[in-house]
């Protein structure tokens, strides 16, 4: 699905681009990406979902510094979604892992406590650490 069609959708809506707002946003996945190296160690459950909110807000921060934003009651769905538009196919596997972490944090989240084994847990926490470095490249390539 490209742009203009998740614009029809309902899915984004444009916005200024404010650098304030975004700094915001990857200040909190910093801060989450911490939390999760932490928590990790005691928590599988708890440290893949830090490890996905530090990369929805990651995420997040790159739409806002295209001029977008979620506009839907699915606003993860509609994150990855705009990601995965915006991204060349080259960076595709970013996406992907974004969207597997998604799933398995709404198991451990609402679904089943213990869900999240040792190995998936260190596996969202790697995959989180690559994926807010790549998008914060991302952004100061397009921002500055």
């Amino acid at each position: 699905m490209d742009l203009a069609e998740m614009k029809r959708k309902g899915l984004i809506s444009s916005i200024p681009i404010d650098k304030v707002q975004i700094n915001e946003l990857l200040s909190i996945s910093d801060r989450d990406l911490e939390l999760a190296e932490e928590i990790t160690k005691k928590n599988f459950d708890v440290g893949l979902s830090l490890s996905y909110n530090a990369m929805l807000q990651a995420a997040r921060a790159f739409m806002f510094s295209h001029g977008y934003r979620p506009d839907s009651e699915f606003h993860h769905k509609a994150t990855i979604e705009f990601i995965g538009a915006v991204l060349n196919q080259k960076n595709i596997s970013y996406v992907e892992s974004l969207d597997r972490i998604r799933s398995k944090r709404v198991t451990a989240t609402y679904e089943r406590s213990g869900a999240i084994s040792e190995y998936e847990a260190k596996h969202a926490l790697e995959s989180a650490r690559r994926f807010v470095v790549f998008i914060k490249e991302q952004i100061k390539k397009r921002i500055g």
